[in-house]
């Protein structure tokens, strides 16, 4: 991953050779599968899409292994989370509940990783939760070290997520530490991100900066853009916190990386944040005892965003979303969340 001159040469090499055995395939298999999951890390979505269309099922193993790999990534990061839980339906027809043996190991690993997220994007903790050990599980039986990182990262994720953000920086510490024996820059690449998005919940701001310049060089030495907007979207966040014209500047590198992707969830995320951004309030004291975190969750609140909304824009867990919403409500002394947005009118917080 980080040489990306190398990883296209090999790639270009397993298509020549997926050429010269093209007999022992069925009809239809293009030898141009050896370049999907490259194409993916490139940025270059819409070439792996076309690779990937009316592509059969190439009766071997390890080839639909690469298949599965790219289709279902793209699937999650274009938003289509449909087409990605059919990829873990037809391994997993029992979900976690399935136990090692009867899989193509590492493919298996990969589709319970990617159900933790999918559960996570949605907010789903006690499915994700259930996914992840059974992800530990298959680890334990198998004694293999690839995964262990990866693992690590989507427990940080979690924990992060359920507002327990000691826990979610011991996970990432340990990716980084799995990470680097052997050597996985894009799992280190991730666990940096991650360390970056949990210091800045703690509010160290320092360490927050620290992570994610390691995160962005991370992404420039893999040539990995939807790594680098994905990180950027996080620095964006960070200078929301004073630096306007920053975080506009970032958010626009953002559109310009993920909008030839059709990156939905990403764009999302990064309009959410433009919105906060454009609608955030010039005064720094606020009324009725209101922290600026709160003021910033009740101006979503007043979009009529749902706890999920709120704690995808800004970062957080539901949970903490959740409590932020009982505290404005009793601060502003009102019922429900109409009548919030209706304060915060009001009080000229919108």
């Amino acid at each position: 991953a980080a040489d990306p001159s190398a990883r296209r040469r090999v790639a270009s090499e397993a298509e020549i050779a997926l050429a010269r055995a093209g007999g022992a395939f069925r009809l239809g298999v293009s030898p141009r599968l050896a370049q999907l999951n490259c194409l993916v890390l490139d940025g270059a979505w819409e070439e792996a899409r076309e690779i990937l269309r009316n592509l059969p099922d190439p009766g071997n193993a390890f080839l639909r292994r690469e298949i599965t790999s790219a289709s279902a990534q793209l699937a999650r990061h274009q938003g289509d989370a449909e087409a990605a839980w059919a990829q873990i339906h037809v391994r997993f027809p029992r979900g976690p509940e399935a136990v090692p043996g009867d899989h193509i190991h590492q493919e298996g690993l990969f589709l319970q990783r990617l159900a933790a997220d999918l559960c996570l994007d949605a907010g789903a903790l006690s499915d994700a939760y259930a996914w992840l050990t059974a992800h530990d599980a298959w680890l334990a039986w198998s004694g293999s070290a690839l995964g262990r990182a990866a693992g690590r990262v989507a427990w940080a994720r979690y924990h992060l997520l359920a507002g327990d953000a000691a826990r979610a920086r011991r996970a990432a510490a340990a990716a980084m530490a799995l990470a680097s024996d052997p050597d996985q820059p894009l799992v280190r690449l991730v666990a940096q991100r991650l360390l970056g998005e949990i210091a800045m919940a703690r509010g160290d701001l320092p360490a927050a900066a620290s992570h994610l310049a390691v995160a962005l060089e991370l992404a420039s030495i893999c040539e990995a853009p939807f790594e680098r907007a994905l990180t950027i979207l996080l620095v964006a966040q960070f200078h929301a916190r004073g630096a306007n014209d920053k975080a506009t500047a970032a958010l626009e590198e953002v559109d310009r990386l993920c909008r030839p992707l059709g990156a939905k969830p990403a764009l999302a995320r990064a309009g959410a944040l433009r919105t906060q951004l454009q609608s955030s309030p010039r005064q720094t004291a606020y009324p009725a005892g209101l922290t600026r975190r709160e003021v910033e969750v009740l101006r979503l609140l007043a979009q009529r965003q749902t706890d999920k909304e709120i704690a995808e824009a800004l970062c957080l867990g539901p949970r903490t979303v959740q409590s932020h919403v009982g505290h404005i409500l009793g601060k502003l002394a009102v019922a429900n969340r109409r009548e919030a947005a209706e304060a915060a009118t009001r009080l000229g917080l919108l």
